[in-house]
């Protein structure tokens, strides 16, 4: 229907990448109470849940800030009304593939390093663990990885807590929900995707500079660290529903987490040393 009109309305098509929470407006860190799909890995991450995240570091990212998307779909809509009247419009809409991948790109590699950066300044008060997590593209170190840092921990929980409190199992189910999540995000996650934004760059070079003033979306010396910071900032604020005068007790809270993290990790290399020395000697 909208091919058979094309010539009598202004039509173009926006497609903007992975939306990310806000860079300024309405002000740093601004997100829905439920984070998008990367948040929604930097909040396990940053909480201790996820230990196990199918991602190739290698590969670029490609997400973009929600004010950033919407200031460029407002400067895409001008054009496109712009160019309908001035019978410049193409018999094919012109596509918009609004992305960060390109501008420059930045390896997920750089951008969870950034999230343990944020993490050490101002960990979240509502973490369960110490932050710690296998990053990997091949699926057999996931599934792996997966029942030894997810299931394995998750049952001795639920185990322990039936037997204890008789509280119903929860871990397992939650564990199970968060994997399958992140399954989906996967093929985003692991592989390289490239997308062609021309009609963008154009699109911005064209904008006065007092347009580019009041709806700023490149991604010219773009602080990928500065905005990951806000992002944990946000999760922290919109997610938690923390208070920034938290943050004592909240680096409090974290050194405990650190200690009881590496303590465990002490008793598991000595178990798994005393069984390897024993089938050794035997």
């Amino acid at each position: 229907m909208i091919s058979k009109n094309v010539n009598n309305l202004p039509i173009s098509i926006f497609r903007p990448s992975i939306v990310e929470c806000s860079k300024s407006e309405p002000e740093p860190g601004w997100m829905q109470q439920i984070p998008s799909s990367a948040a929604l890995v930097f909040t396990q991450i940053i909480i201790g849940l996820l230990r196990v995240l199918s991602v190739d570091q290698c590969k670029s990212k490609n997400i973009v800030p929600v004010d950033y998307t919407i200031n460029a779909m407002i400067s895409v809509m001008w054009e496109t009304v712009y160019n309908h009247r001035d019978c410049r419009s193409t018999k094919v809409p012109k596509i918009y593939n609004y992305v960060s991948c390109a501008d420059p790109p930045v390896s997920w590699n750089m951008v969870l390093k950034h999230v343990r950066e944020a993490y050490y300044e101002s960990p979240p008060l509502s973490s369960y663990w110490y932050i710690f997590y296998i990053a990997s593209p091949n699926p057999w170190t996931i599934k792996v990885s997966r029942f030894f840092l997810h299931r394995l921990p998750a049952a001795v929980t639920d185990f322990v807590s039936v037997i204890l409190s008789g509280q119903s199992p929860n871990i397992w189910n939650m564990y199970s929900k968060m994997d399958n999540r992140l399954d989906v995000l996967c093929p985003f996650l692991t592989r390289q995707w490239k997308f062609r934004n021309d009609n963008i760059l154009n699109l911005w070079s064209s904008l006065s500079q007092e347009d580019r003033d009041q709806f700023w979306f490149s991604f010219e010396d773009f602080d990928w660290k500065a905005y990951i910071k806000i992002i944990v900032h946000g999760i922290k604020k919109y997610v938690f529903h923390e208070d920034e005068n938290d943050l004592k007790k909240a680096l409090a809270k974290n050194r405990r987490l650190f200690w009881l993290h590496y303590s465990c990790v002490g008793v598991l290399i000595y178990l798994l040393s005393k069984l390897l020395f024993s089938l050794f000697v035997l």
